[in-house]
């Protein structure tokens, strides 16, 4: 739904921070389903290209693919909180 959210902004022309927050929660989902899965294979997990070896690719890259993790939440900090950043 946060997607959804954040194109209709982008196609009214508003550039809020839905975008980051839909950003954030898609890693912050591929990483939970990483680690489920890995909890519930446990060691079978381990080996190459089963779901859990898969899904723990999958949420490595979403960090990184989403422009990071780190400045989604720093940007949703600033942008929609109005918090101060560390450099003030």
């Amino acid at each position: 739904m946060l997607t959804y959210l954040a194109i209709h902004d982008r196609s009214k022309g508003v550039h809020g921070g839905s975008a980051n927050v839909a950003r954030a929660a898609m890693v912050r989902a591929e990483r939970v389903v990483a680690d489920v899965s890995a909890e519930i294979m446990g060691p079978f997990g381990l080996a190459a290209d089963t779901i859990a070896d898969r899904q723990h690719l999958s949420g490595l890259v979403a960090g990184v693919a989403s422009g990071t993790y780190e400045i989604q939440l720093s940007l949703i900090a600033s942008l929609d909180l109005q918090l101060p950043n560390g450099r003030d």
